[in-house]
């Protein structure tokens, strides 16, 4: 479910890059989406990389796919 409602604020605030998306879950398991952050810290003891962490990504291959993703948009479109 968190991941639906952060894919849907990545559609609304029209995300090109790499973002977080923060949330806190009440005790009735209600999320509430606290910020979308378009720029977060990229060091490894941050948020973002503990988050790459759980989703299978090792550090390396984190930046990896922040440097690439651009690089496939512009070959898409030349």
């Amino acid at each position: 479910m968190l991941s639906r409602h952060a894919r849907a604020c990545w559609t609304l605030f029209g995300v090109t890059g790499y973002a977080r998306v923060d949330f806190r879950v009440d005790e009735a398991g209600q999320p509430f989406i606290l910020e979308v952050n378009m720029n977060p810290c990229l060091t490894p003891d941050a948020g973002f990389a503990a988050a790459a962490h759980e989703a299978g990504l090792t550090y390396r291959d984190m930046i990896g796919a922040i440097v690439e993703a651009p690089l496939g948009r512009l070959r898409a479109i030349a």
